[in-house]
């Protein structure tokens, strides 16, 4: 990693999946704390943050590979993250279209995906 934009966007996209890591636990033991009623999801809603978290785990997959030195685990986490980042933009779009969710968490699902489609360009340009 010479490059500063590869710098930025590392930092971009580890900033943007441990929001995800820790902020989607958190939100969820506040919400079940303060008993609010969960938020009912339809399905495209749900298969989206499916999708997210197979991105986040196949960019795990990656790093693990990376660190200790193998080949195909990194090339699965390739893929993993691929394949999740191709699938998450309907289901996104579709959030966007009828309005699942409220405005921010819209927003930071729109952060999520783009952070993906940055962590299938590192990988692709690294592995």
């Amino acid at each position: 990693m010479h490059e500063p934009l590869e710098l930025v966007l590392l930092s971009f996209i580890s900033i943007t999946f441990l929001s995800v890591l820790i902020g989607w636990p958190a939100a969820a033991v506040y919400k079940k704390i303060r008993r609010i009623a969960p938020y009912k999801s339809p399905l495209p809603a749900k298969v989206a943050h499916a999708i997210s978290i197979g991105t986040i785990i196949g960019y795990i997959i990656f790093l693990l590979g990376s660190t200790f030195s193998l080949g195909m685990v990194v090339s699965v986490g390739v893929w993993i993250c691929r394949i999740s980042v191709y699938l998450s933009l309907p289901f996104l779009l579709v959030s966007w279209s009828k309005g699942y969710w409220s405005r921010p968490w819209r927003i930071h699902q729109s952060f999520v995906t783009l952070a993906g489609i940055g962590c299938v360009y590192l990988l692709q340009s690294y592995s």
